[in-house]
């Protein structure tokens, strides 16, 4: 039977979606109410004022948020990569609500986030988020559901830490300083990208990744050719739970993961944009 309980919340009984969230939460112990660690639910809230808060600004409220099991830390994403996760994980989106003057809230409501987690005694499980403020959105609440099945179901632990990468100051391919080795499986990539796509130019940061395997070039994967992310439309005006996704592509490999328990996968990327900000989050089931 399915267990929830409840980390971080508002006064029960009482009106609020979330407790205060104006500071970093440094490492917190979780109690184990179960077998299996499935999944946790992490919700965002906070009141607008002077001008609108669209989705993507409201979710840098949570900047970063970790879950370790005994010293391997297993997720370690912002609160925008965890939608993205979300989006190529379970081809589910959170509950949103994108405020569209200068008073109310914003909200995102239901960010689920894969842990698979079979419950050692000997190991303790530990959450933090980091706390960032956002222009014109105040009185933050943060929410945490952890959810606990009987049995694991053939679940692997879930791996996914963002290999953060600055394009270097000319165009071309090069090689990232990044190798994923003695991890587990690789089910798929998200790759995010500050400079995306417009009416007036097709660029991305970065345009392809070439995957080597062992030192050896294998497959090739294009911005061209991404699989889809749940949640993105075809609208020349995306809704605004597109917005949060559009940087994002999506690479699946789930059909025939990648091993990279015994061998090692290393990046060659395309930089089309220079001296920008980007990311890949390798997603891994831990073997």
């Amino acid at each position: 039977m399915q267990y929830r309980d409840v980390i971080i919340d508002g006064a029960n009984p009482g009106g609020n979606l979330g407790a205060a969230f104006s500071a970093n939460i440094g490492s917190t112990q979780l109690s184990p109410k179960g077998k299996f660690l499935d999944h946790l639910i992490i919700g965002l809230k906070g009141t607008v004022g002077t001008a609108p808060v669209v989705l993507e600004n409201a979710l840098g409220a949570l900047s970063q948020f970790t879950f370790k099991a005994g010293q391997e830390t297993r997720i370690q994403l912002s609160a925008r990569d965890l939608v993205a996760l979300m989006a190529a994980f379970y081809k589910q989106l959170p509950f949103a609500w994108e405020n569209t003057d200068s008073t109310g809230s914003t909200f995102i409501l239901g960010i689920k986030v894969p842990i698979q987690e079979t419950i050692d005694p000997t190991i303790s499980y530990t959450y933090s988020a980091n706390y960032t403020a956002v222009t014109n959105f105040s009185s933050v609440l943060l929410s945490l559901t952890t959810v606990y099945n009987s049995d694991a179901k053939g679940k692997s632990p879930i791996i996914a830490v963002p290999i953060s990468y600055t394009t270097p100051g000319a165009t071309g391919a090069t090689a990232i300083n990044a190798r994923l080795t003695n991890l587990g499986m690789l089910q798929g990539l998200l790759v995010f990208n500050t400079t995306n796509p417009s009416d007036g130019a097709d660029l991305y940061d970065i345009q392809r990744i070439q995957l080597v395997e062992n030192g050896k070039q294998t497959s090739l994967l294009t911005a061209a050719n991404p699989d889809p992310l749940h949640g993105l439309n075809t609208y020349s005006t995306l809704q605004p739970i597109g917005e949060v996704l559009m940087p994002y592509l999506y690479y699946d490999f789930s059909e025939e993961p990648f091993d990279v328990k015994t061998n090692f996968m290393e990046f060659i990327v395309d930089v089309e944009t220079v001296s920008e900000a980007t990311r890949l989050i390798p997603i891994i089931t831990k073997a």
